[in-house]
């Protein structure tokens, strides 16, 4: 019985940070745990990313869109409830008036 969550198992084996390959990595979840995900275990819902680029993407100042499969994205869509609170989530614009 493999003990490890898949979603451990996918950060270990991916080994660096998304964005700038940075091996002193943390699990992110794109689809916040406090907002109430409740696969937050689901590997399609956590990437690898560095201490510095967790940080900005929490803080909503870093567009993580661009590093994410598609299986990633549409794993954040699920757990938003809708593709609006998804892009928000995944891009530092809160403001998606203009992209309709």
């Amino acid at each position: 019985m493999n003990l490890v969550p898949a979603a451990v198992e996918k950060i270990i084996t991916e080994g660096q940070c998304r964005v700038c390959t940075r091996k002193d990595i943390q699990t992110s979840h794109l689809w916040p745990r406090g907002r109430g995900a409740p696969k937050y275990e689901d590997p399609d819902i956590c990437i690898p990313l560095c201490a510095y680029h967790h940080f900005w993407f929490d803080a909503h100042q870093l567009e993580l869109l661009p590093y994410l499969s598609l299986e990633e994205q549409l794993a954040t869509v699920r757990e938003a409830g809708g593709i609006v609170k998804a892009y928000r989530r995944l891009t530092y614009d809160a403001d998606t008036s203009g992209i309709l």
